[in-house]
């Protein structure tokens, strides 16, 4: 366990070098690396550029840049709000995620599994490589992804990586498909191993989803 830690740490740290410091010319790295230390850390969680700046003592703009130079090294990916106004899917923050779970958990400064994170962010990896359009969305409830699919209709998934399932996910799906009406072709709620239908809902275990997709 270690070792792979090690060797997947020392191709981050390559990753990090060849394709974003040395191809953009970045002079703050101990700013850049704290950056992608804490976007690794707590990928799937909303963040601001505000937030970042205030952090890491640098200005927005330099924020944004990093982040776009992660993008390009395809190693986070930032997942916008979802609404059909320009205007609100920028007011509101953004969601991070990573290219893979063990870069993620090599990197952390978390030591404990985070299955949940873990979980959610190997879902959104999924959904990246078959080429979707993913955002986030929240109202009462959180709607971790809302894909848009090539028809215009719109899936809502959710991620709880438990048997002992949360009632908000299954509500927070239904308060989007109330919203959003016949636009919204699907709700889907990623479990462990439970398998069922409940009205609107349905729940697949995650490794039966990911199956699926192949």
């Amino acid at each position: 366990e270690t070792i792979r830690r090690d060797q997947l740490r020392a191709y981050y740290d390559s990753i990090v070098y060849r394709d974003i410091v040395r191809v953009n010319e970045v002079r703050n790295q101990k700013a850049l690396g704290d950056l992608l230390a804490y976007c690794m850390t707590n990928v799937t969680s909303p963040y601001s550029y505000r937030n970042l700046q205030e952090m890491l003592g640098i200005d927005i703009e330099t924020v944004k840049e990093y982040l776009h130079y992660a993008e390009q090294a395809k190693i986070l990916f930032e997942v916008p709000y979802f609404s059909y106004s320009l205007k609100v899917q920028s007011r509101n923050n953004k969601k991070i995620y990573c290219i893979d779970n063990g870069l993620r958990n090599a990197v952390s400064f978390r030591f404990s599994k985070d299955e949940g994170r873990l979980a959610e962010n190997l879902v959104f990896v999924e959904l990246m490589k078959r080429g979707h359009e993913v955002y986030y969305w929240k109202k009462k409830g959180e709607v971790d992804f809302v894909v848009k699919n090539p028809d215009q209709s719109l899936s809502a998934i959710n991620v709880s990586y438990t048997d002992a399932l949360p009632e908000r996910e299954e509500r927070a799906l239904l308060e989007f498909a109330d919203q959003y009406g016949t636009q919204v072709q699907e709700c889907i709620l990623l479990t462990k191993d439970t398998q069922r239908v409940a009205g609107r809902v349905r729940y697949i275990p995650l490794w039966k989803w990911l199956l699926l997709q192949r």
